[in-house]
């Protein structure tokens, strides 16, 4: 029963916000569709005829099994209260499922973006006449290329004679998930911004209350703030892997909110932030990406024909895109966390199979007059652009 009051209780805080708890999840959040149509205000005469895309893999389960593993080890080094074994139990219910499949896709995964295919499709057959040209490119990463398969086959599903090619290359990490130096600098624990993260983390979560229901000796549970974000993360997944298996009710409000808003800091900072002065090392690496952005639509253009460039990868590479690219969606510049926390909607920019589609557009009557139309999660960012104008502003990013 008390645990039943938790969960009604996290609930009832929640509602109060627009935040649901699977939405808390951030990266974790489950695609959540798009509209049937999108209405894209284009002068007279203008009609789609090439998509550029990237998107991130669909809904996994958690990256590796080491996460579950180590989740019960260190409940397993510890006296557990009843509420503590009633967790543990759980946890070895979900292990059952998960074990062997770290990081894989799962169902659902597929699913979105089978469903994501069909949508582009629909909403721009133009781009996609018999035998038109789709080239898909994925990271080496297994859920990346099955989320490949899934997206081409819900394609070819609508149109079995489209030309499509499907490539995974080592040669081509470095575009479509790349780490420049300074990325992997900021994510070593030795860096001195990882230490200030840790710093605020230990600060602003916590982490006496969800001890001691857990543990018989919450003194002696050392690193429990890491356990607490290892098993946000595992509370929010089952929404990923068709679990009906309830973790939110371990946590109250002011624990699951801690937790979320240290996650985002860490994710902005990573992967979002553009330093006033220079790029971040997030949106540095996403260099490459964006000149083959430009590349392949300056080809597309030339070829003249109707065609798709398909790229699959993963959620931080888009991130870092997405601030390269900026695009307006968040401001880029922040350092105090609660301001960030207010201005990243994490869950709306990069859920699970987030995606971003460059829709171009151009009339016969004037041919070179191409327009792009962005999408961020199949919903249109802005009105149309001239290609012209975007590809000078793209430019002057590389």
């Amino acid at each position: 029963m008390r645990q039943f009051i938790l969960t009604a209780l996290l609930t009832a805080a929640l509602s109060l916000s627009a935040v649901s708890l699977e939405e808390m999840g951030g990266v974790y959040y489950a695609y959540p569709g798009a509209p049937d149509s999108v209405a894209i205000d284009l002068p007279a005469g203008y009609k789609p005829f090439y998509i550029s895309h990237y998107g991130r893999h669909g809904s996994r389960w958690l990256t590796s099994d080491g996460k579950y593993q180590w989740m019960l080890d260190y409940m397993d080094g510890q006296e557990l209260t009843p509420t503590g074994q009633n967790l543990r139990d759980m946890m070895d219910i979900a292990w059952g499922q998960a074990q062997g499949h770290g990081g894989e896709l799962t169902q659902l995964g597929a699913e979105q973006h089978n469903g994501i295919a069909h949508r582009m499709i629909g909403r721009f057959p133009e781009v996609f006449p018999d035998s038109a040209r789709v080239r898909a490119k994925s990271s080496t990463v297994g859920r990346c290329m099955m989320s490949m398969a899934a997206f081409t086959e819900g394609l070819k599903e609508v149109n079995p004679s489209l030309r499509v090619t499907r490539e995974a290359a080592a040669r081509d990490m470095a575009f479509i998930h790349n780490n420049s130096d300074g990325l992997l600098a900021i994510r070593a624990d030795s860096s001195e911004w990882q230490k200030t993260y840790k710093a605020y983390r230990a600060a602003s979560v916590p982490t006496e209350r969800f001890a001691e229901a857990i543990f018989v000796h919450p003194d002696q549970a050392v690193e429990v703030d890491n356990f607490m974000e290892e098993f946000f993360w595992l509370a929010e997944s089952m929404q990923n892997v068709g679990l009906d298996l309830d973790f939110f009710q371990f946590f109250t409000p002011e624990e699951m909110e801690a937790v979320r808003r240290a996650i985002d800091y860490r994710q902005y900072v990573v992967n979002f932030q553009n330093f006033p002065d220079a790029l971040g090392p997030g949106p540095e690496s996403a260099k490459n990406l964006l000149r083959r952005f430009i590349d392949d639509a300056d080809s597309a253009i030339e070829n003249g024909l109707p065609a798709a460039d398909l790229r699959f990868g993963h959620d931080t590479s888009l991130m870092q895109l997405l601030s390269l690219m900026d695009l307006g969606i968040a401001p880029s510049t922040l350092t105090d966390p609660v301001a960030i926390d207010e201005a990243w909607p994490e869950h709306e920019i990069v859920p699970m199979a987030a995606n971003l589609q460059l829709v171009f557009f151009r009339s016969p009557s004037q041919p070179d007059a191409i327009l792009v139309q962005i999408l961020l999660n199949e919903r249109p960012l802005g009105a149309p652009t001239p290609w012209a104008q975007l590809k000078q502003k793209f430019l002057s990013r590389v």
